[in-house]
């Protein structure tokens, strides 16, 4: 069986759409741009997709330093800024950032409803920090199988499940797409041509998964789905989660092997 990489995808804003790569520059923070940057309330606390479910239909491309967000047909462009300093916290880490301005905030204050900030930070900038990882919930790095991707479509065949759900920068498979599901529960040690990884937990779940990424509805079924297949030692666990022990590139179409 011979292992894959069959998508990278980064996260520039945290909970909000993904940005799907050919190849990618694995950091001790992760991969490059992902998750560096994070909406914040009034009170400096971050938004995701939990409390605000509408942060699934906002897009973001990038362009250097240019940053473009857009939603419902609208969107603001804006050049990434390290002057106006902010402190924050990614549920008990706390970590340096910057303010994006009032463009950004008033754009996103009015898609979600409610005042909000952007802030983004940068690998130099964390690495004082508790952890030397960007606007992630704990990890550097989030990995999927495919066949456990598709063990929970056939579980909802009357639902539209894909890795947007999900969320993760890596996809594996194997080149006859017959990866067993939830195989990489056990795995460890990747090495791909120029990067090793390592595996250091299996990623729990909250309630995002049950969002769907197009029309926002809460599908209660795909809850279901994961208490059923899922729920280990009273977690719901999908996917692993890890850092790079030597850093490097990563592309689409790389060969893998575990341990």
């Amino acid at each position: 069986m011979t292992l894959r990489i069959t998508a990278l995808r980064i996260y520039p804003i945290k909970s909000c759409r993904g940005i799907a790569l050919d190849k990618a520059t694995l950091l001790a923070s992760g991969l490059e741009h992902d998750r560096e940057m994070m909406i914040i309330d009034s009170q400096g606390r971050f938004v995701t997709q939990r409390s605000d479910a509408v942060l699934a239909a906002i897009a973001v491309a990038l362009a250097g330093d240019s940053v473009t967000i857009s939603c419902q047909g609208h969107s603001v462009t804006f050049s990434k800024q390290y002057t106006q300093a902010v402190e924050v916290s990614v549920w008990r880490r706390q970590l340096p950032a910057f303010d994006q301005g009032d463009r950004a905030a008033d754009f996103l204050t009015e898609v979600i409803g409610r005042p909000v900030r952007l802030v983004a930070t940068r690998p130099s900038d964390t690495l004082n920090a508790d952890k030397n990882i960007l606007f992630q919930d704990g990890q550097a790095l989030h990995l999927i199988g495919a066949g456990s991707l598709l063990h929970a479509q056939t579980h909802l065949s009357n639902y539209q499940i894909d890795a947007r759900r999900f969320r993760p920068n890596i996809i594996v498979d194997d080149d006859e797409g017959e990866l067993p599901p939830f195989v990489e529960d056990n795995w460890q040690i990747i090495n791909t041509p120029s990067a090793v990884l390592r595996m250091d937990k299996h990623c729990e779940r909250c309630n995002i998964p049950a969002i769907n990424p197009d029309s926002l509805d809460n599908e209660d079924a795909v809850q279901d789905y994961l208490l059923t297949y899922r729920k280990i030692n009273k977690r719901i666990l999908f996917g692993v989660c890890g850092h790079g022990v030597k850093l490097g590139h990563l592309r689409v179409g790389d060969c893998l092997t575990v341990s």
